[in-house]
């Protein structure tokens, strides 16, 4: 996975190691970066800024937003998986805040 700006926009691709074809999956208004691949390869975390502040969302492999993750005034950015799907790794970059390791089920809490 990877971001590019040939659009114009930051936009998440993805590319397929053996074949080389390419193929957009988040295109919104602004920020689409950092995707990260679930273990179950089912759900891509990233960071988009589509409502205006950066925050971590969870999108289908199609591009679907699912839920989003974070909300608040922070820039929440660069989401990790552990091996087992069950952690996400988030990183605030503007706030005064660490590195903090979120379950996913709370994330699912905090997101509905």
């Amino acid at each position: 996975m990877f971001t590019s700006y040939r659009a114009n926009n930051p936009d998440l691709y993805r590319k397929e190691i053996y074949t080389g074809k390419e193929a957009k999956i988040s295109f919104k208004q602004g920020l689409n970066v950092a995707g990260r691949m679930a273990p179950n390869e089912r759900e891509i975390a990233l960071t988009l800024s589509k409502d205006g502040n950066p925050e971590i969302y969870l999108i289908g492999v199609t591009g679907r937003v699912r839920k989003r993750i974070t909300d608040n005034w922070g820039i929440d950015s660069d989401p990790s998986w552990s091996p087992d799907g069950a952690v996400w790794l988030l990183s605030p970059i503007a706030r005064a805040t660490r590195t903090s390791l979120l379950p996913t089920s709370l994330a699912a809490r905090r997101s509905a």
